[in-house]
Formats: structure tokens, C-alpha cells, sequence
């Protein structure tokens, strides 16, 4: 049996398990009016799949901090001689270096797209993860082959790079979109109980626990990204590299506890992407608007997709929509309306994506003295 069937059935078994387990809670404690308002609510323990989700989030930060930050020196300095204290293997210029690191970090935010979509509709969160961390490990492997003095000297090293740029980021795509929603389907109880701890009554309760479960995976963000200091310092003062295979050597923790966890996680059933109704909607509404020309009764452009909406059935690895189409409709139009809030936030990351690119080129233009701190260490996830 492969490890992808493994996963399904291990997937199948678990999720019946939780239902008996979901149908017991309900005879727990629920607990009063006024136990609610009087006693102390507290988390619940954090469950072990939740647990292993977190170190696999910390691995992939841990390195993805510490990989990108690598890259404008990388690509914009030569190799050093040997009175040389700037750092470089490509020596391609800082235009060059802004421009890839600019697109790299653009696929690494159009990926989870892509990534949400195959979880949704195909795979499910936890397969998608899984491969999606298969596919960032062979990119973590092409760059630091990529990197060592052998290649650079051969002129694979920028070919390399794009390459590895480009896995690297439908890697991280998969893992971004998926990795804390499965985390917070790992906790099952929907409701506060009572329950009797050291004397006191205290009240279980699931929205302390799911924030206590995220206050974990942001902090395991942050450790993660303190990466960035120690593969700095070693892309100073030995090599590229070796700055690259430490990232490497800790993210394949994350495929360790995938692996030693995938009979425990809770894994759903894939519904069907929004992103792909959503998509079938809009293309709807164009049509009829194409075919039925302007009409008064229809103030919105999504109104067009309303008139004779069947629900969207799937195939049989999905589910068909509760709401009926016109609902969903309205639902999308108040998205959409929410939306135009991003419309500033391109100016917001031109300023911030200067951290990991220019304000670097800049730094190593400066005369710092007897101080020397890599402006690299700053970049955050």
C-alpha cells in the first residue's frame, strides 16, 4: 500500500472515531447561566495532531525565513576574493537581484491560490500539505545543489535558482493556504463544559482553546523566523551553501511529523472550492448580461447570475452546496464589496518589500564600522 492510500484510509477510520467521540461529549457537563458569567474559562489541552501541526509550521518558517533572505546578496555580489568582505555568488547586479526576489515573493503569494483550490476541491488539506511539502523539499534540494562552488563556477548556479525559486514557491503556496485550517480542525468540542479541577469548577471552553492553539502557531512563526540571524551569520562566514542546507536539514522535520502523524490528524472530506463557484457565478453573470442586455431590476452585475441558478453538483469526491445559488450570490457580492479595503495594500507592500531587497543592497553599501548587523536578520514572514 503507498503512502498516499495509507493516508486515505487512516483518514476514513480516524473521522468515525471522532463522530463516536463527538456523540459522547454531548453527555458531558453543560454548564448553567450563570455558571457561565461567574466561573473561569480556561483552555482545553491542546490536542497532540494540533501539537505536530505547529512544529510543521515552525519547520517551514524556520525555512523560508532563512532561505529568502539569502537571495539579494546571492544574486547581486560576485564570489569574493580573497580581500573581500561582501558576501555574493552571481554577481548579476542589484536590478537583477530586486527583480527576482520581487517575483518570488509574488509567486509566494499567488500560490496559496492554487493551494486552496486543490485542498477544496481535489486532495483535501492534509494530502496537499503533504505533497506540497514533498514539492518545497525537492526545491530546498535544487538550491543548495545549485549553490555549492561547483556549480557557481559551471554557470548553474542562476539557472538553478529560478528553478528552485519557482518550486520553492508552489510549495509554500500548498503549505500557506492549508496549514491553519487543519490545525483548527484538529479540536472537535463545540461547546463549553464544566469540570472539576483541583476543587475548582472551571469552565472548558472551545473558543479560549482554539485561541490559545493560535497563540502556539504564531509564536512557532516568530521562533521560526529568528532563522534568519544564524543563516546570515553563515552566508558571512563560510558559504551560501551551507547558509541553505540548515534550512533544508530542519524542514524536513515538517514531512517527519506528516509522516508520524497521519494515522491521528482529522482530515474532511473536500467540499468544493469557493474560489471555482465563485468563478462559475461571475462567468454566469457575464453571459446573461451578454444575452439579456441592461436591465432595471438587476442593480448589480452579480443579479444576472440569479435567474434560473440550479445548485452546482460534484462529482463524487464532493459535496453538493447547502445554500442555493442565490444566496451564495449575495454572500459574494458582500465579499467582493469587502474586498476594495485590499485596494491599498499594494502601496503598503511596495514599502515592505524593500526589506528583503534594496534596503540590503543598501546596507552593504554603508560604512558600519566596528558594528556589523545583517540587515537580512529584519526580514520578516
Amino acid at each position: 500500500m503507498s503512502m498516499i492510500e495509507d493516508i486515505e484510509l487512516s483518514a476514513e477510520r480516524f473521522a468515525e472515531a471522532k463522530v463516536i467521540e463527538q456523540i459522547e461529549d454531548t453527555y458531558e457537563n453543560a454548564p448553567t447561566t450563570e455558571e457561565l458569567t461567574t466561573l473561569k474559562h480556561i483552555s482545553d489541552h491542546i490536542p497532540l495532531p494540533a501539537r505536530l501541526i505547529i512544529v510543521c509550521e515552525f519547520c517551514e518558517r524556520f525555512a523560508f525565513i532563512g532561505l529568502s533572505g539569502l537571495f539579494q546578496n546571492y544574486i547581486q555580489f560576485p564570489v569574493p576574493g580573497p580581500n573581500d568582505k561582501q558576501s555574493g555568488a552571481l554577481g548579476r547586479g542589484q536590478r537583477t537581484a530586486t527583480l527576482l526576489t520581487t517575483f518570488f515573493r509574488f509567486l509566494c503569494y499567488l500560490t496559496p491560490i492554487i493551494g486552496a483550490i486543490l485542498a477544496d476541491q481535489f486532495w483535501g488539506k492534509y494530502k496537499t500539505i503533504f505533497l506540497a511539502c514533498v514539492t518545497y523539499m525537492i526545491g530546498l534540494l535544487v538550491l543548495v545543489l545549485s549553490s555549492t562552488p561547483f556549480a557557481i563556477r559551471v554557470g548553474l548556479a542562476f539557472s538553478g535558482l529560478i528553478v528552485a525559486m519557482i518550486i520553492l514557491s508552489l510549495g509554500t503556496g500548498g503549505v500557506k493556504s492549508n496549514v491553519s485550517p487543519l490545525m483548527a480542525e484538529q479540536y472537535t468540542r463545540t461547546k463549553p463544559i464544566v469540570k472539576e479541577i483541583r476543587g475548582e469548577k472551571k469552565i472548558i471552553d472551545p473558543k479560549v482553546t482554539v485561541q490559545s492553539m493560535f497563540n502556539w502557531f504564531y509564536w512557532a512563526i516568530n521562533l521560526g523566523a529568528l532563522s534568519a540571524i544564524v543563516t546570515t551569520n553563515i552566508e558571512k562566514y563560510h558559504s551560501f551553501w551551507l547558509a541553505y542546507l540548515l534550512p533544508m536539514v530542519v524542514f524536513a522535520g515538517s514531512i517527519a511529523v506528516l509522516i508520524v502523524g497521519r494515522h491521528q490528524y482529522i482530515r474532511k472530506v473536500p467540499s468544493g472550492s469557493l474560489i471555482i463557484r465563485a468563478c462559475r457565478v461571475i462567468t454566469r453573470a457575464t453571459q446573461m448580461r451578454w444575452r439579456l442586455g441592461k436591465q432595471d431590476n438587476r442593480r448589480d452585475f452579480l443579479d444576472y447570475a440569479k435567474e434560473d441558478l440550479s445548485p452546482i453538483v460534484h462529482d463524487d469526491n464532493q459535496t453538493v452546496m447547502k445554500s442555493d445559488n442565490n444566496q451564495f450570490v449575495e454572500d459574494l457580492k458582500r465579499a467582493l464589496s469587502a474586498c476594495r479595503v485590499f485596494a491599498f495594500y499594494p502601496f503598503y507592500w511596495i514599502c515592505y518589500n524593500q526589506l528583503v531587497s534594496n534596503m540590503i543592497s543598501q546596507a552593504a553599501q554603508m560604512n558600519v564600522g566596528k558594528f556589523v548587523i545583517s540587515v537580512e536578520i529584519f526580514k520578516t514572514c
